[in-house]
């Protein structure tokens, strides 16, 4: 029985052409189904899907009009020169999907890809559409992601090495290509239980590689050969199991909990980014309330420990001015592309030097990031074990951290405060808590609203009230796309896996 709108031809494939003799009869299909769409019902049918989708995902109700009329806006673009269906990432625009010809992508050799079948790669790409129109309006992007995503990506492997900027690029890639994948599992269980005709009978409809993202099997091999938080397949797995059962009962729900969780990290630094990397999102989501969530959890560190996730203790060097602008020194070498470097990745023993623009330094510490801003100027050593030693320059601290110039010594039990190292003496202002100073010849602590401090001999000033504070700083703050009114804050039995 064949779905025709139009006379369109069906390739038989080799499994069926082997069966036909004479006198036999022989199933051809989906059970007995075919269904030959042409490339603009194929579209439809796609756009219809994600649409009921997205109608169940607890979004406000402008962010959910908004997102299904950009859905329906979306073009796809057939060319000779497009080998696989391609995503270019934020530098292109939202409503293009790069793709091979109609007439070879719709029929057989897509069509029976046992591995990357055309629903599923379409689906994937509709995963990245849908993180950037949600949670990525407004921020800007890097197009590192741009051509890199095609619909016959490797899921396996580590696809980018380390790069001389001191980053490397495969922790976003990865994460982006994951994310697109978790998206296109979720949407195959939500079709999976609402949608059995198109199951039972359509020919597009195929597991593919999605089936490896239900067992952490292949996922734990991974870190033996490569970093598993730089591989998208890993990473997906690992989101199937945390959200266990929740991803077929309520796949629209853990799709949005997934997008709300990158969004809170926004909120945890100073450019209000939301999580690009597994290892922010994972941050995101240890750090945050859980009743700030869609699914509440558990602490989802430990099992991302098991399963390599986790990468060594870092700093990171983030741009907090203009990226175009930004420029630092590592270790004597310059970096300026910070259009196309979110973040410097920082071991131990490096030298930093802000050349121009302020930068946030982000310290690894048993909780929340360590937060520096480093104004134009500012140059430190990181120590042993990630202690900051300033040399010259001006330090608004934004955690309690402990440090070390060349007059003193500080235990800080103050969340904002400010180091300014001049040529003759090094000032210290205190805006809350306490700093514990100390030199060769003196003690001093300071208290929240006084400032003091060092001359070159080491001596150290009493300290006196300031004149003036300067205004708290304030984290930028965005409002989430999230309906979270009326969702039960506790996770019903049988969720997890």
């Amino acid at each position: 029985m064949a779905n025709c709108s139009a006379p369109l031809r069906y390739v038989l494939p080799d499994s069926i052409l082997h069966q036909l003799k004479a006198g036999r009869q022989v199933k051809v299909g989906k059970n007995g189904y075919i269904d030959l769409l042409s490339p603009q019902e194929h579209e439809g049918r796609i756009k219809a899907q994600v649409s009921r989708f997205v109608e169940a995902m607890p979004l406000e109700a402008e962010a959910k009009s908004r997102v299904i009329q950009q859905l329906n806006r979306i073009t796809f673009r057939y060319s000779s020169a497009v080998r696989y269906p391609t995503f270019f990432g934020h530098s292109a625009a939202l409503d293009a999907l790069e793709m091979p010809p109609a007439a070879t992508y719709w029929r057989s050799e897509y069509l029976h890809g046992e591995e990357n079948p055309a629903f599923n790669a379409m689906m994937h790409l509709i995963g990245h559409f849908l993180r950037d129109a949600i949670i990525g309006k407004d921020q800007p992007g890097y197009d590192f992601l741009s051509g890199n995503c095609r619909g016959q990506e490797v899921v396996w492997t580590h696809r980018v090495e380390e790069e001389k900027d001191l980053f490397d690029p495969a922790r976003y890639i990865s994460f982006q290509e994951a994310g697109a994948d978790f998206f296109a599992y979720l949407m195959m269980r939500f079709i999976l239980t609402r949608e059995p005709e198109f199951v039972n009978k359509s020919l597009y409809f195929h597991p593919g590689y999605l089936q490896e993202f239900e067992t952490g099997d292949k996922a734990r091999t991974i870190k033996d050969k490569f970093p598993a938080y730089a591989v998208p397949g890993v990473q997906t797995s690992y989101w199937v199991t945390y959200y266990g059962a929740a991803c077929t009962e309520v796949p629209a729900r853990v799709f949005a909990d997934f997008l709300l969780t990158q969004w809170w990290f926004t909120q945890q630094t100073e450019n209000g980014e939301p999580a690009s990397t597994f290892q922010e999102w994972l941050h995101a989501r240890a750090f945050t309330p859980q009743t700030e969530f869609l699914i509440p959890g558990p602490d989802p560190r430990d099992d991302a420990q098991t399963w390599g996730l986790i990468p060594a203790r870092q700093a990171r060097l983030v741009p907090a001015s203009p990226k175009a602008d930004a420029e630092a020194d590592i270790n004597g070498r310059s970096v300026r592309n910070f259009l196309q470097i979110p973040a410097v990745y920082l071991d131990t023993g490096k030298v930093i030097h802000i050349a121009r623009t302020a930068f946030e330094l982000l310290l690894p510490g048993s909780e929340e990031f360590k937060r520096i801003r480093l104004e134009p100027g500012a140059q430190l050593r990181l120590g042993t074990d990630f202690e900051p030693n300033l040399a010259s320059g001006a330090f608004r601290f934004r955690s309690a951290v402990d440090f070390r110039t060349p007059l003193a010594t500080c235990q800080a039990k103050s969340t904002d405060f400010l180091v300014r190292l001049e040529e003759e003496e090094t000032l210290f202002e205190t805006y809350n808590g306490s700093l514990s100073l100390k030199s060769e010849k003196d003690v001093e602590d300071v208290m929240a609203g006084e400032g003091t401090s060092v001359n070159k001999r080491g001596r150290i000033k009493k300290a006196t009230q300031l004149k003036q504070l300067p205004p708290p700083v304030q984290p930028i703050k965005h409002r989430h796309p999230f309906q979270l009114d009326g969702i039960l804050h506790e996770v019903p039995q049988g969720y997890r896996k």
